[in-house]
């Protein structure tokens, strides 16, 4: 394999070597097959570098937009199962064909979304995309919600390209709490930078139900561990709700241990509420955004976690 591999490397750079050949749809493929091989055996160094050639071919040809539907798919697979491992912004725009989720009306949200958005002001950029994302993820919740509890739903790979795709390119596109310094940091990038990195994971955990590679869940739960450990006490009053399902999200989405900096922060949030009900941190999660094939089997566990962590960190 790694001789055909050293061999298709050679042809693929004696083909962009050839002027006539260099932008054809023929290297397009080449391209995209390479791409396939970097995911599989996670070579992401590999991975950027073709990635990078592809999105040049884009440019000098004005975009690639007379390719088919399938090709589109496996470019947008490409570019987003590689941008979401370095966590950076795609580098194709996403296919037409792919259209924006309708938003929905204010009345038709869960409640607690309802009253979040009816209190927010949308004076950033930050905000604006948070909003959006929160937007977009429940459009995803809807779908999934009405349809996760049929088994052949999670085998339509291509229905699920089309839920999942435009969701993760946005939440990618958005500005990162890591480009501000601390200097700049504000409370809308600490709320977008929340609501982004919880709904990736989110997105991340439904790609590995659509039978997709996954590989960036493990990093992605430490990152919302760091920023619930250096921000998460910032967050609060209007922002309550918000905060409480991200800590309940994230605590359903860990995988094995690793709870107990949600839980703590969950405490705090309760202490400081005069909450007493363990039940009620979950209950504001589902009343918020929900997904009934990743909360359902975990949010009886989380609620007794809760009340033990609460009742032992107040011995």
């Amino acid at each position: 394999m790694l001789q055909y591999y050293s061999l298709s490397v050679a042809h693929l750079r004696e083909r962009l070597n050839s002027a006539a050949d260099s932008t054809s749809d023929g290297v397009v493929a080449h391209i995209l097959s390479h791409l396939c091989y970097c995911m599989r055996h996670q070579e992401w160094t590999a991975w950027k570098a073709h990635m990078g050639g592809l999105a040049v071919i884009s440019r000098l040809r004005n975009g690639l937009a007379h390719l088919s539907r399938s090709v589109h798919t496996w470019i947008l697979l490409s570019d987003l199962g590689g941008s979401i491992v370095h966590d950076t912004v795609p580098w194709l725009p996403l296919p037409s064909y792919l259209s924006r989720p309708r938003k929905t009306s204010l009345q038709n949200l869960p409640i607690r979304l309802q009253e979040l958005l009816s209190r927010v002001h949308q004076n950033s950029v930050a905000m604006t995309q948070a909003i959006e994302a929160l937007q977009r993820v429940f459009f995803v919740s809807k779908e999934v919600n009405t349809k996760g509890h049929c088994p052949l739903f999670w085998r339509q790979d291509q229905d699920g390209i089309n839920l999942l795709g435009p969701c993760i390119h946005f939440l990618l596109s958005m500005a990162r709490l890591s480009d501000s310094s601390a200097a700049t940091l504000t409370l809308d990038g600490l709320i977008a930078e929340m609501v982004r990195l919880i709904s990736l994971s989110l997105m991340s955990r439904l790609k590995a139900m659509f039978s997709f590679n996954a590989p960036e869940q493990a990093q992605l739960e430490t990152k919302i561990s760091m920023f619930t450990v250096s921000y998460a006490r910032y967050l609060g009053g209007p922002y309550r709700d918000l905060k409480v399902w991200a800590l309940v999200t994230a605590s359903l989405l860990q995988n094995g241990g690793g709870r107990d900096v949600y839980l703590d922060e969950i405490r705090k949030d309760m202490a400081a509420t005069g909450e007493t009900d363990a039940t009620a941190c979950v209950r504001t999660a589902k009343d918020f955004i929900w997904f009934e094939v990743l909360g359902k089997a975990g949010a009886d566990q989380l609620t007794r976690n809760i009340a033990l962590y609460s009742y032992g960190s107040a011995e």
